[in-house]
């Protein structure tokens, strides 16, 4: 299912079928693949389609539950993404993105008896970038003793990238932010 709106803050009644966002405002979204469908998302669309009208390119969205299952499909779009959008190394992008996601799904909600969603956003920022945002609205960046991991997956993802920072979101959750170079067009 695929559908364009507006990304901003919670307005009261948001139409159905609109795709929405917890992670930034002024993009323009596509959503697809598996999204939880039990409950609203915790954040919805504001100020009508108008407001961005006219933002080029259209930013990727993609909002899947933070399950192992639902990370190919984050990392198969971003990749085609970051192709279209002229990435230098598509495949970099995706293994970053990809390092970032699996984070949120094995940290994120950890202490909730089912998990969350987890959100990604590519938007071509000009002629020499790829932003990426990597959000959930988990426990945010607290220590865990028991974790299954080395450690080693927000590093990688902050080496391959150009710039990267995790912050902690108002509210609860994290947003990773991540940058990469793009070539001067991007290809058809």
């Amino acid at each position: 299912m695929a559908s364009i709106g507006v990304i901003g803050p919670p307005p009261r009644s948001a139409p159905r079928g609109v795709a929405h966002s917890s992670c930034e405002q002024r993009r323009i979204t596509e959503r697809a693949q598996p999204v939880r469908e039990d409950r609203p998302p915790r954040s919805a669309l504001a100020g009508g389609a108008d407001r961005c009208r006219g933002v080029n390119p259209p930013a990727l969205v993609r909002r899947v539950s933070a399950r192992p299952d639902q990370i190919r499909f984050v990392r198969e779009a971003i990749v085609a993404y970051a192709r279209e959008h002229g990435a230098r190394d598509p495949n970099a992008v995706a293994l970053a993105v990809t390092e970032a996601v699996t984070n949120a799904v094995v940290h994120a909600y950890v202490d909730d008896s089912e998990p969350g969603d987890v959100e990604v956003i590519a938007q071509r920022t000009g002629d020499d970038a790829l932003e990426v945002l990597v959000c959930d609205e988990g426990r945010g960046m607290m220590p865990r003793y028991d974790s299954p991991g080395i450690g080693l997956g927000l590093p990688l993802a902050a080496t391959i990238a150009e710039r990267f920072e995790v912050e902690a979101r108002p509210g609860g959750g994290t947003r990773v932010r991540m940058a990469f170079d793009v070539g001067a067009a991007a290809t058809p």
